[in-house]
This record gives structure tokens, C-alpha cells and sequence, in this order.
């Protein structure tokens, strides 16, 4: 949309200040967001920001010109500036001491470019909303003889789920469940998967625990293969749904590897004691689920991670030393906006009249 705008909102510009409460790493110089302090209005047009420039960059700045019928700002050519007293105009804009406006390139979210050439930086201040979570990646090692509660070396078959113990067959795919009553039998015959923070689409959060059970073995089917479970309740009464399979056998070759490459696994509709998170896909990868001789018996946790973002009010901005421009947010998130110093190498920094006039169309 021709400027930087990722904070978006009515609340006002938080200013930036300085603060000893917080550290931003080694990479920060100087200021940091004032957490608590609304962005006032003390009748001057600028708040000064204190910044230490990395040696023989520069700042790429432009004048204002004109404005449209709608009041927005009119732009000329920019040009290359080193004045480092910054300021964020009431307006959003970040500014130099000699009231040009500065230009950035604009960052996603993992702080790579999203535009192919810079604009004028402008920021307003909205949160952040709640995204629930949809995704899941998860790797681990299962032992080629789970330890269960119930194993014995001795006793053929004695580590896998005893599919005729339960009410209901919980290694059917798509529908195996394991009942309250069949809670305790079913803990004694699984191990332990690890425990995931997910995030519901209403912002709650909720611990997805996960359990495997060894459903046949090379000795008993001539395969060998599991079942990946998660507890739907953890209070499950007497014919309540205490775990749920997520649908899919894993199979493994002689050698512990996975049957397939690389595996992703939607499982649809979850509800997770009484909070419902929608569909979330499991994403194994390559090489994600092993089942390698480990003497402990038990599953090893190699990955459990889980996308989705708490809601956050915006609560400041930073700059690091190298000239990256950070928003932060009441829940903890930190994210990139835009790299504002360069060091007059990159390829459309004056590189050849056609790159000045079409980096001056962006911008007027």
C-alpha cells in the first residue's frame, strides 16, 4: 500500500524512551519502548530518539512536496542522509533533525524483505490478534521396546495395546478411542509423547498431551507398527472419551525407519477438555518419527512445537544498532518492521538512473 504501516490502530503512538526494565540484547542501543506511557501530545510536532549509527551507513530520506485531496503526504526523490537525531512525528512518520522523512525496506514477520525497493516509514499502533493454533511439528525417536508399565521382556507381545482389553478398539483408524473406564489400563500399556502448548481460536491455552502405544511388533505381525494418541479429557468419567487416535499407523521397516518419506497428518476437529481448537495438521517431516533401540525404553522428544500467537496491545518500538525498526506487544512478541540504514551497496541504491526514477515513482 506504498507505506510501512504494520501497527495499525486508534490508541495513538507509543513514544520511544528510555528504560532499564527490559533488555533487548547487545544489538540495542540506547532506546527502548516505553511499556506504560501513551504516545502525548506535549505541542511539539517530534519526540527525539537517541541512536548509534553502525559506521558508514546511511539514511535514505526524502522531502515532503505536497499533499493529495485526502491530506496524504506527497513525496520527492530521496537521497542519501546521515543525520541520526530521529524522531516519530504525532503523525507516525519517523523523521531526521532536519524534518525529512525517512524510508526503510519493509520486514515480514521472520524478518525478511517484503517489498523490492524502500518506502516511507509510517507506523500506527494496533495490536496483535489471536491466532489459533493450526500446525504442529513434531519429531521423536520411539524405542524398538517400549518400557510400559506393563512390558516384560520375557512375555511375548506384553509391550503392545491389547486392542480385546478395551470396550472400544482404540487403534482403529479414524475413530479409536479409549474410554474413562479404560484410562488406567490404557496408561500401563503407552508411553509417554510429550506436552504441546496450543493456543484455541478464543485465545485460551491449552496443554495438548500426547501418548504413543506399540499396537504390533515384527515377533507378533511380522511388522511393527504404533499409534499416536492425545488426551481429549483429563478428567474422563466412566463412557466420556479420555484419548482419541489422531489417525494414522505408523509402519516402520526393519531398519526403524518410517515407511513414509515425509509425513504430515490433519487431524480434524479437536476438542481438548471442553476447548475446542479445529483442525490442527501434525507436520512429522522427513525423517521425523524413528523407531532406534534406546535403553531407557522410552519415546525421546526431539521437536514439539506449535504456531498460533496470543492476542497483544502495542506497546512500543526499538531500533537494534544496525538500523532495524522492532514493534513489541503486551503478550512478549517482538517483531521486525523495517531495516532504515544502509550501507549505499544495495542494488537499487543509485545504481543507474532507471533504478532513481523508479524508486522515486514509489514513493510520490
Amino acid at each position: 500500500m506504498g507505506l510501512i504501516q504494520a501497527l495499525a490502530g486508534p490508541q495513538g503512538l507509543r513514544h520511544f524512551a528510555r528504560s532499564g526494565g527490559i533488555d533487548f540484547g547487545d544489538d540495542f542501543h540506547g532506546y527502548e519502548p516505553d511499556f506504560g506511557l501513551p504516545w502525548a501530545d506535549d505541542g511539539g510536532a517530534r519526540h527525539d530518539l537517541d541512536h548509534e549509527p553502525e559506521a558508514n551507513d546511511v539514511f535514505l530520506v526524502c522531502e515532503q512536496t505536497g499533499a493529495t485531496v485526502s491530506g496524504e503526504p506527497l513525496f520527492a526523490r530521496p537521497f542519501a542522509s546521515s543525520d541520526d537525531a530521529l524522531a516519530l512525528s504525532e503523525d507516525g512518520y519517523l523523521i531526521n533533525g532536519d524534518g525529512h522523512f525517512l524510508l526503510g525496506m519493509a520486514l515480514d514477520e521472520n524478518g525478511k524483505p517484503s517489498a523490492s525497493e524502500p518506502e516511507v516509514v509510517r507506523l500506527d499502533a494496533a495490536g496483535i490478534e489471536t491466532v489459533g493454533t493450526t500446525r504442529l511439528t513434531y519429531r521423536a525417536n520411539l524405542p524398538a521396546f517400549p518400557l510400559t508399565a506393563n512390558a516384560d521382556y520375557d512375555v511375548t507381545g506384553s509391550e503392545l495395546l491389547d486392542k480385546t482389553l478395551f470396550a472400544r478398539d482404540p487403534s482403529v483408524q479414524g475413530s479409536g478411542i479409549v474410554l474413562g473406564d479404560d484410562r488406567v489400563k490404557f496408561l500401563d500399556r503407552s508411553l509417554a509423547g510429550g506436552s504441546v502448548r496450543v493456543i484455541a481460536g478464543d485465545g485460551r491455552i491449552v496443554p495438548l498431551v500426547l501418548r504413543w502405544a506399540k499396537a504390533t511388533s515384527l515377533r507378533s505381525a511380522g511388522r511393527d507398527s504404533w499409534n499416536l494418541f492425545y488426551r481429549v479429557r483429563r478428567d474422563a468419567r466412566a463412557g466420556e472419551v479420555a484419548w482419541k487416535n489422531i489417525g494414522h499407523a505408523f509402519g516402520f521397516s526393519a531398519d526403524g525407519r518410517l515407511d513414509e518419506v515425509s509425513l504430515v497428518v490433519p487431524v480434524m476437529d479437536m476438542m481438548v477438555d471442553g476447548v475446542r481448537l479445529g483442525n490442527i495438521s501434525i507436520v512429522f517431516g522427513p525423517g521425523g518419527v524413528t523407531q532406534f533401540a534406546d535403553r531407557s525404553g522410552l519415546v525421546k522428544i526431539l521437536a514439539a512445537e506449535a504456531d498460533g500467537c496470543l492476542g497483544g496491545e502495542f506497546t512500543g518500538i526499538s531500533m537494534s544498532g544496525g538500523g532495524r525498526l522492532f514493534a513489541h506487544y503486551a503478550n512478549g512478541v517482538m517483531r521486525p518492521l523495517a531495516d532504515i540504514q544502509f550501507s549505499g551497496e544495495e542494488r537499487w541504491f543509485g545504481a543507474n538512473e532507471d533504478a532513481r526514477h523508479s524508486l522515486e515513482r514509489r514513493v510520490v
